[in-house]
């Protein structure tokens, strides 16, 4: 199936693709120090505490395109010309909120796999078998909900240990609530909706409910971070919000085709759960509204259903494709992608990073993993 997602307008910008990947290297560099230290000082607490954070390390360690950090990195050098080595190490909240959200994520959508691997809950759930506990599956959940609690708070941590005056340090820890409290809004609405029957959503509140969860903390909360800690005005962070609720949404809408089409090798996870589970994805609710009557009643009879066998699923994806939902969503995301870059002409930032966004701008909207 991912060999379908590689056609000409959706091929990435090895370019940026490098950058990041360049970016990756030295971030992680120092997201392992963080944790190195932390393990080192989790030893008046216990082995047990010192293990836990050994494997919280290396799951968070394993995969993962560090693209919140790079966004916050890049902001804030869109205007600031020194101090990108302290940004990057207070960049690590960013990472570890972000860890955070996916641990849990897993959790309530079932998932299994991540990062090419076993999600953390799998991983707990194994190591409880090794031991012989009972109620291994139990023990994964919880022990992967307490280590996701667990990265908040060394979020929080990371970042009242930053260099930064007391005053943006305040303002960053508001941010990253806030960034919070919009992504649970839209989380609980989201979850009402897989819950709901297909048919009940429509596109706007698809598109609200992204903007909450998506474009709020994967865009706008990493691009205010690096504007904070650059001292921006107030009007280049209402542009860069605008900016991000844009790369936002056609971020989603690609990252819901991956999750419907995807190759599962080049992505890490399941191309069948997003059906499995429920998910109203902007392919879905447009198939809904332009399907007829008997097509509309098998797609709502498979999204949603647990056990859904392959070839339903794969009967769903062809419904999906014939009646236009592939193309449409395709159309969003060059639609919401040209917004983004037609804003970013107009910001009043270095022209090498103006470049180097706008090239990331063409690479997220064409990524298949």
């Amino acid at each position: 199936m991912g060999s379908e997602l590689r056609t000409k307008n959706l091929e990435p910008r090895t370019k940026n693709k490098e950058i990041i990947s360049d970016f990756k290297k030295k971030f992680d560099t120092f997201f392992a120090e963080f944790f190195d230290r932390e393990i080192e000082e989790a030893e008046k607490l216990g082995r047990e505490y010192q293990e836990l954070l050994t494997i919280i390390k290396k799951y968070c360690l394993r995969g993962g395109k560090r693209l919140r950090p790079y966004l916050a990195y890049f902001a804030f050098s869109s205007i600031a010309s020194s101090g990108q080595e302290e940004v990057i190490k207070a960049t690590i909240s960013l990472e570890l909120i972000h860890q955070f959200i996916l641990i849990h994520d897993d959790i309530i959508d079932r998932d299994q796999k991540r990062y090419g691997g076993k999600t953390l809950s799998i991983e707990f759930e194994d190591i409880a078998s090794k031991r012989g506990f009972e109620e291994s599956d139990h023990f994964g959940v919880s022990i992967a909900t307490i280590a996701g609690d667990l990265l908040f708070n060394l979020a929080q941590k990371n970042l009242s240990a930053t260099p930064f005056p007391d005053d943006i340090k305040t303002k960053l820890l508001y941010l990253s609530t806030d960034a919070l409290n919009k992504t649970i809004a839209g989380w609980y609405e989201q979850y009402l909706d897989t819950n709901e029957k297909l048919g009940e959503q429509t596109e706007e509140d698809f598109y609200r409910i992204q903007e909450l969860v998506t474009a709020n903390y994967s865009f706008i909360f990493p691009f205010k971070f690096g504007l904070t800690l650059a001292g921006a005005d107030e009007e280049l962070i209402k542009q860069f919000t605008k900016l991000g609720r844009y790369l936002g949404i056609a971020y989603q809408i690609q990252d819901d085709i991956l999750g419907t089409y995807g190759d599962e090798k080049a992505s890490g996870k399941s191309a069948a759960n997003d059906i499995r589970e429920g998910k109203k994805t902007l392919l879905a609710i447009k198939a809904y509204k332009d399907l007829p009557l008997e097509a509309r009643k098998q797609v709502s009879s498979v999204i949603g259903k647990k056990n859904a066998t392959d070839l339903e699923i794969g009967q769903i994806r062809k419904y999906f494709k014939e009646v236009g939902a592939w193309d449409y969503s395709l159309g969003k995301i060059k639609e919401y992608s040209q917004k983004g870059e037609s804003l970013l002409d107009e910001l009043p930032i270095k022209e090498d990073i103006k470049k180097e966004l706008y090239a990331l701008t063409k690479m997220l909207s064409g990524r298949i993993s």
